[in-house]
């Protein structure tokens, strides 16, 4: 009933009236997900009857979200807010990728990141972002902003009829929920456009003859114009901005034609800037290292080493001996009964005749080194960021030192996130960028 509330709001707000849409002659279509099918199929349209509103003309349901062909989970760390996406990336990226994929049927969408960057930078930006910059900015520079007329010296009529062929074939995609299919006729009449600009070589054109070249131009202006109408159901800000940079005022769907004679356009600005890393961020990377709570419960000298210590520790489940070179920091005392972090995963090494079956971890910056002592966490609790599920693998100690583990504010930082256990986020005194070694 959210549904009907929610429209009576809108209608209040616009001194409009809710039954002439959810009565008279309205037409209400869902969009749902396919876990909601049984209520919205059976229990929502019985409603529906008993109380005199419109039953839902359609239904569209769609499918999940999957993040790089996994479920989306918190403690998998492939859940992605609508936060986190917008501190990287502009939302209407999203809302293409999306519309690329998605058809009528009830299927799932998998978000990867991979393809996403591509799409973006290679359909959207190089065919669209540069037939609509490389376009403006010639009129700009060369015929100070002012359209003529279209001609015919290029197969203009030709090429406006295969158009406005694809731009019916788009209507009727957007009605049919086929918005990926859609997508494709509008990426292809981009496409049709930038073959244009390019047989036509207005570059060389204008020098041989100005009214012409001037004419391809206004040609490739009407194609803008019409392409930023039929992309605007799904980046309409985008193409609010192209067509103030075309100065175009008429722009619904009854607009799409080639009208644009006679006319001034403004500066044009790229609509697009070219992804690089941004969306590798979007999903914070799991700590690969088996990091835990121990205690030290023995420590000796090493037999066959003046510098380090021998020690036994406590993992709660399991006990380990290891090798610590402590020995010009700490003393055996100093030491004993403290609790550490321990790597675990570290591939087990003979260190002067004694088996090391972890490192127990320090900051470092400069000659000064400082055990990383938890206050509240058990013994064995596992150390991790965003989340903890994850499978690690034996590593060297090369492996480690270039992942950085930094001090930052008193806390430890990995792709800025704290560390922390179950029990608590990991404070500890030291002074910033230090490294955990």
């Amino acid at each position: 009933i959210g549904y009907i509330s929610s429209t009576e709001n809108y209608c209040m707000r616009n001194n409009e009236d809710v039954s002439d849409y959810w009565k008279n002659n309205g037409e209400v279509i869902h969009y749902i997900g396919k876990d909601i099918i049984y209520f919205h199929f059976l229990f929502w349209p019985a409603l529906l009857m008993c109380t005199d509103f419109n039953l839902p003309k359609q239904i569209k349901v769609h499918g999940f979200l999957t993040i790089n062909n996994e479920k989306m989970s918190k403690s998998r760390g492939t859940f992605i807010t609508a936060r986190q996406y917008l501190n990287h990336l502009p939302p209407e990226l999203l809302r293409f990728y999306f519309a690329s994929n998605l058809t009528s049927r009830l299927i799932d969408i998998d978000l990867d990141l991979n393809d996403f960057k591509e799409k973006i930078n290679h359909e959207l930006i190089a065919n669209i972002g540069n037939f609509s910059y490389r376009t403006i900015s010639f009129v700009n520079n060369n015929f100070k902003s002012k359209l003529s007329t279209i001609g015919n010296e290029f197969n203009e009529h030709k090429i406006r009829e295969e158009i406005e062929q694809k731009l019916k074939i788009i209507e009727k995609y957007f009605e049919e929920g086929e918005y990926r299919e859609a997508v494709k006729e509008i990426l292809a009449i981009s496409t049709l456009g930038n073959k244009y600009f390019q047989e036509a070589q207005p570059w060389k054109l204008i020098k041989e003859d100005e009214k012409k070249a001037q004419q391809v131009m206004t040609f490739a202006c009407n194609i803008l114009k019409n392409l930023s109408i039929v992309l605007f159901p799904i980046m309409p800000e985008t193409c609010k901005r192209l067509q103030h940079q075309l100065q175009c005022t008429k722009t619904t769907w009854q607009d799409l034609d080639f009208s644009l004679h006679d006319h001034t356009i403004s500066k044009g600005e790229p609509l697009f800037k070219k992804l690089e890393n941004e969306a590798d961020a979007l999903i914070p990377k799991k700590l690969p290292f088996e990091i835990r709570i121990a205690q030290i419960i023995s420590v000796n000298p090493h037999p066959n080493a003046d510098r380090l210590y021998h020690l036994r520790i406590n993992l709660g489940n399991e006990e380990r001996e290891l090798v610590a070179g402590l020995k010009d920091h700490y003393t055996a005392e100093q030491l004993m009964h403290k609790k550490v972090l321990v790597l675990c995963n570290l591939i087990p090494a003979e260190i002067r005749g004694i088996k090391s079956q972890g490192m127990v971890l320090v900051t470092a910056k400069g000659k000064k080194i400082k055990l990383i002592e938890p206050q509240k966490s058990n013994l064995g609790e596992l150390v991790y960021t965003d989340h903890k599920d994850n499978i690690f693998t034996l590593i060297d100690y090369n492996e480690f030192k270039k992942i950085k583990i930094v001090t930052k504010q008193n806390h430890i930082y990995f792709e800025d996130k704290k560390l922390k256990t179950d029990s608590e986020i990991l404070a500890h005194e030291f002074e910033d960028n230090g490294i955990v070694q």
